[in-house]
């Protein structure tokens, strides 16, 4: 029996065989080399926007810096006053 022609059995191998054809065919073939040049692209793009935001960052750390600086210099300025050495003063009374 199983030498006898089936027809339905060949129809559907056949039928199989050109689905497999189409399902081979609408799978996306690997492009290592486009792949690469994608992730490039995309990580220039982030390293740039990375260093554009820490610049920014940085001109806002100094600015703050630059206004702690300023009220410290004005707060916190040394006083200088002469030192006195009052045994050396003729008519000088400490009271």
């Amino acid at each position: 029996m199983r030498d006898m022609p089936n027809i339905e059995r060949d129809n559907l191998q056949a039928e199989r065989s050109m689905l497999d054809q189409q399902i081979n065919a609408a799978i996306p073939q690997s492009q290592p080399a486009e792949a690469a040049a994608a992730a490039k692209q995309t990580m220039d793009g982030y390293n740039a926007a990375l260093s554009t935001e820490l610049s920014a960052a940085e001109a806002q750390i100094d600015a703050f810096m630059a206004r702690i600086k300023q009220k410290m210099a004005t707060t916190l300025s040394p006083v200088i006053s002469p030192r006195l050495d009052t045994s050396s003063i003729s008519g000088f009374t400490l009271i």
